[in-house]
């Protein structure tokens, strides 16, 4: 009997794992990684979870940096279920689960080339 509980409290450990944010979050970078792996060329190199330091004397954590001769690309992965709406030019954006309607702001800087 003692062996089906720990069984069992392992298999809800691990279920547990499988579903939480942390979880989640290291997949969604994972397929972006192997994504950028098999469809991109070798002129493109990507830099994944670089710490650089930030206005305020602290630090910021970017998921993807991507570099190529047409520009440096900054990517935040996540890793959301259902639809997400919007645009560029949008300050914000929709997430749509099912019914549920969730707005969150975006953040967008435009350089110009040189």
């Amino acid at each position: 009997m003692f062996l089906y509980i720990v069984f069992f409290i392992v298999i809800m450990g691990i279920v547990a794992y499988l579903s939480s944010p942390a979880f989640k979050g290291k997949m969604g970078e994972s397929m972006v990684i192997d994504h950028a792996k098999r469809h991109l060329g070798e002129e493109y190199i990507m830099l994944n979870n670089c710490t650089i330091p930030d206005e305020q004397n602290g630090t910021t954590q970017i998921d993807h940096i991507l570099i190529s001769p047409y520009g440096v690309f900054i990517i935040e992965t996540k890793n959301y279920t259902g639809w997400i709406f919007g645009s560029i030019n949008q300050k914000q954006w929709t997430q749509k689960i099912y019914k549920k309607v969730i707005v969150f702001k975006t953040q967008f800087i435009r350089t110009s080339s040189i």
